[in-house]
């Protein structure tokens, strides 16, 4: 049940930040899929090895980058219409609060921790996107 309604929780923000960046048309359903499958990656990865953080995070952005850009060549569309969408789901909100939260009541070691975390996921998320958009310019200029 868990599961189920964290699917719905993830279309229905998707959907939104869709709707909020002014996605028109079947555009709307490809950028609300793309943070739906971009979720399903992480969440697939985060349950099957719980201790490795980090690279589902990385695997869910490789993942979700391969997805937008096929719907980008698909739809005719530039990609950052349905990768913006896309990583929405995969930002760790509640880190980043929990670490300014630190930050400002002098909660120093706590503060460093979720800082190092947010931090790697940051970038594992930017070089999951970047890797896979890479290879696709290389592949399309060859």
């Amino acid at each position: 049940m868990r599961l189920f309604l964290e699917f719905i929780s993830v279309a229905l923000s998707s959907l939104a930040f869709s709707v909020i960046f002014n996605t028109k048309g079947k555009n709307l359903i490809f950028s609300t899929l793309s943070g739906v499958i971009s979720w399903i990656a992480f969440t697939i990865v985060f349950y099957i090895l719980p201790e490795y953080e980090t690279p589902a995070y990385l695997f869910a952005a490789a993942v979700m980058t391969v997805f937008c850009e096929i719907f980008a060549r698909v739809r005719k569309t530039p990609v950052t219409v349905f990768l913006v969408t896309g990583l929405i789901p995969l930002v760790p909100g509640k880190l980043i609060y929990d670490t300014m939260l630190n930050f400002t009541t002098n909660n120093t070691q706590l503060f460093f921790s979720n800082l190092v975390r947010s931090v790697g996921i940051a970038a594992a998320i930017a070089l999951g996107v970047m890797g896979v958009s890479t290879l696709f310019r290389k592949r399309r200029k060859a």
